[in-house]
């Protein structure tokens, strides 16, 4: 069983991706990369046993791990149902083998798309924690996603997808604003930000 938040990971992957062009799923949640960004996300906590029969069949979780393409993805987070329901905000995988599909559905209707085991991220890309340097980090900030989307989403804006958009993040304390930096590349012009600290 999936939720918005598993398969959000697909965004990560960029259509001129040659590395990994899928999602792997498996029973400890989902996982994506393009080869310089790598996401993974837990798979949610809610009982499969409430989960209602779709198109004759019970979901499953017997079903090992396969990938589904980011087109498919789309077509899935448009099957759920009502948030009355939060089961239904979930995909489920139904059959075996080579019949599995991942499903949605709101109840009146199935969103049904094939799996595959193509085209996805190494097997090693399941483990983050092992990915990551040992040790413990030199400084640990913690951000509101939104105000960092905000930024980055005005770099790349400003590139208009013609350049990369490197951004410099400049530390001095976990409690003080972080000073984010980038430049056009075509024009010169220089973007800053101050970014602050999520306050717990």
């Amino acid at each position: 069983m999936f939720n918005k938040s598993n398969l959000a990971v697909a965004g990560c992957i960029s259509k001129a991706s040659t590395y990994s062009k899928n999602v792997l799923f498996h029973r400890g949640g989902t996982v994506a990369t393009d080869g310089h960004i790598v996401v993974s996300v837990s798979a949610p906590t809610m009982d499969i046993k409430d989960a209602p029969l779709i198109a004759g069949e019970y979901p499953t979780l017997d079903y090992g791990e396969f990938t589904v393409d980011p087109e498919s993805i789309k077509k899935i987070k448009k099957g759920f149902g009502k948030k009355a329901f939060p089961i239904l905000e979930n995909a489920f995988v139904i059959g075996a083998g080579d019949n599995r599909r991942l499903v949605s559905t709101d109840l009146s209707s199935v969103v049904s798309v094939p799996v595959s085991e193509n085209d996805g991220p190494p097997k090693s890309a399941k483990d983050l924690d092992k990915m990551t340097p040992a040790g413990d980090p030199v400084l640990e900030i913690t951000f509101n996603a939104d105000l960092m989307i905000r930024f980055m989403s005005i770099v790349a804006e400003a590139q208009a997808g013609r350049y990369s958009s490197p951004v410099v993040l400049k530390f001095w304390d976990s409690k003080s604003a972080v000073r984010a930096e980038a430049e056009n590349m075509e024009t010169g012009q220089k973007i800053v930000g101050l970014i602050m600290p999520f306050q717990k």
